[in-house]
C-alpha cells in the first residue's frame, strides 16, 4: 500500500515518464531502421498504425517495471526474480497546438537535463506528441 501511494504522490511525473515511455516505443522502430544491418517489421511514424490506431481509440494500457534482481537459490527451483512493476489504463490526449506542444517539451527537457531552451530550438510542425491521462493503476513489488 505504501508503494501505490508513493507512485499516486508522484502523479505529474509518473504522466510524463510514461509519454516518454510510450514515445519511446514508438520511436524505438524508426532508430532500428537508421542503424544499419538491422531486421524491422514495422516503424511508428505520425502516419504510421500505432498512432493512427490511438487516434482511433483513445484507450491504451500500459506497463513498466524495474528494480530488477535474481534471487538466488541452493538448486534450480530455489532461484526466484525481485521486481517492482507497475501497470494501469488510461487514454490518449494528443497535444495539437504549438503552445502545448512547446509546454510539454519544454518540461521533459528541464526533467531530463536540468535545462531549459528557447522556443525557437523546437521543431514544433515535427512533433508529435501525447499525454497519457492515467485512469487506473496498480502496483506490485515481489520479494
Amino acid at each position: 500500500m505504501a508503494t501505490l501511494q508513493k507512485i499516486r504522490s508522484k502523479g505529474p511525473l509518473l504522466l510524463i515518464v510514461i509519454g516518454i515511455a510510450l514515445l519511446a516505443f514508438i520511436l524505438g522502430d524508426a532508430w532500428r531502421l537508421i542503424r544499419p544491418n538491422q531486421g524491422v517489421q514495422y516503424i511508428g511514424s505520425i502516419d504510421g498504425k500505432k498512432i493512427s490506431a490511438m487516434r482511433e481509440n483513445a484507450s491504451v494500457s500500459f506497463e513498466m517495471d524495474c528494480a530488477h534482481q535474481l534471487i538466488s537459490g541452493n538448486k534450480p527451483c530455489a532461484f526466484s526474480f525481485a521486481y517492482q512493476s507497475l501497470m494501469g489504463q488510461g487514454r490518449v490526449q494528443f497535444l495539437e497546438t504549438d503552445q502545448e506542444k512547446l509546454a510539454a517539451l519544454q518540461q521533459i527537457m528541464l526533467h531530463q537535463t536540468g535545462q531549459t531552451f528557447p522556443a525557437s530550438d523546437y521543431n514544433l510542425a515535427k512533433v508529435l506528441l501525447f499525454k497519457l491521462i492515467v485512469e487506473k493503476i496498480s502496483a506490485k513489488k515481489s520479494h
